[in-house]
């Protein structure tokens, strides 16, 4: 049981950083950066998102998801188009050394990686 609450808690503090991180895009925007806002716009995109789980990679639904939760909370669509723009850079930077982490141990190349990643599990 305690491996769950770790999960729970690991899984709330990522949420807690994509709210961080949309109300830092929204004050770098120059839209409403209050916190409500901000609780607003991550809880309504990660609903809609969950709702159109089938789509691979959510290419373009994310963004169009993120654009109509700007429009139905009054802000502008440009920005919310910019803020998926944002999120999808981040997720791409993210997955990058986790790529190249995977490819190094497919090939053999991160033995010594690959251990280091097993103890640390």
């Amino acid at each position: 049981m305690p491996v769950f609450y770790w999960a729970t808690f690991l899984c709330l503090l990522g949420w807690c950083g994509g709210l961080l991180e949309t109300y830092l895009v929204l004050q770098w925007l120059s839209a409403e950066p209050s916190l409500g806002t901000a609780v607003a716009v991550e809880t309504l995109a990660m609903a809609l998102n969950s709702l159109i789980f089938f789509i691979p990679g959510r290419v373009g639904s994310a963004e169009t998801v993120r654009v109509a939760v700007f429009s139905a909370l009054g802000l502008p669509a440009a920005q919310g188009a910019v803020y998926s723009i944002v999120r999808r850079g981040r997720e791409v930077v993210w997955a990058m050394p986790g790529l190249f982490i995977l490819l190094s141990m497919k090939a053999g190349l991160g033995g010594r990686l690959a251990r280091i990643i097993r103890e640390w599990a």
